[in-house]
């Protein structure tokens, strides 16, 4: 899993310096956003392999920005929310995110689910890559399709 890496959308400096301490810690790049302007920008710029979203944004709604995040990439979305009640939880996933975890969380528990869903997205990705079906030789080339 080195080298990936993990936006993390929290307007709580606090929190994401956390988050990126525990992952730093486990070899996953971090880059945090502190708002949803920050974090589109940031999109663009680095295309992490997965999203830790807050829900309570100074400039936007995170189920909005979830909305619109989604337009551009297919990376998980981890909710972090202090917002816990089941319809919340339930609209999170609706909208485009993969999991939802409520504050106050376990950093250890959220890194581990981080790598489940990075683990998992590399699988799928491995998976749709094409798959080379000729087999080498010097001056012979066996495509396995055919033969």
């Amino acid at each position: 899993m080195a080298g990936e890496t993990v936006l993390v959308i929290d307007d709580e400096i606090d929190i994401c310096n956390l988050i990126e301490l525990y992952l730093v810690k486990n070899n996953i790049n971090v880059v945090t956003a502190n708002n949803g302007t920050e974090a589109l920008n940031a999109i663009r710029i680095h295309k992490p392999d997965l999203i830790v979203l807050d829900v309570l944004l100074p400039d936007t709604d995170g189920f909005e920005l979830c909305k619109e995040l989604r337009k551009n990439t297919t990376s998980p979305i981890l909710f972090l929310s202090c917002k816990n009640d089941d319809i919340d939880k339930i609209l999170g996933l609706t909208v485009g995110g993969d999991d939802y975890i409520s504050k106050p969380f376990s950093p250890s528990v959220l890194v581990a689910r981080i790598k489940a869903h990075l683990r998992r997205n590399q699988m799928v990705s491995t998976q749709n890559e094409p798959q080379d079906n000729t087999l080498s030789f010097p001056g012979l080339a066996i495509d396995s399709r055919i033969w």
